[in-house]
């Protein structure tokens, strides 16, 4: 098995990884505390950031609804505007 890093630990949490590796990786986290520790914490942010993009959606849906005018669309966007649509796309 490849060594245990950070990147094996998201992918798991994400839902990512499969096969022998999964197995192995699900293993190592009931053992060793850390690990377990590090899991939770990635599996927690994960939730976070679902939740957190979700709101965006509703806000978005909400001001349709009650007819606001829309700010004028700025050509740039900032980081949070893609984690929101990275997140929107995966989790929605």
């Amino acid at each position: 098995m490849k060594k245990i890093n950070n990147n094996l630990l998201i992918k798991l949490a994400e839902g990512n990884l499969e096969g022998i590796e999964k197995k192995e990786m699900e293993k190592l986290i009931k053992k060793n505390k850390l690990m377990r520790e590090k899991y939770h914490k990635y599996k927690k942010t994960l939730l976070l950031l679902s939740n957190f993009g979700k709101s965006f959606e509703i806000r978005k849906k909400s001001i349709k609804l009650n007819l606001i005018k829309k700010a004028p669309k700025d050509n740039k966007n900032s980081n949070i505007i893609e984690i929101s649509k990275y997140l929107a796309k995966k989790y929605g």
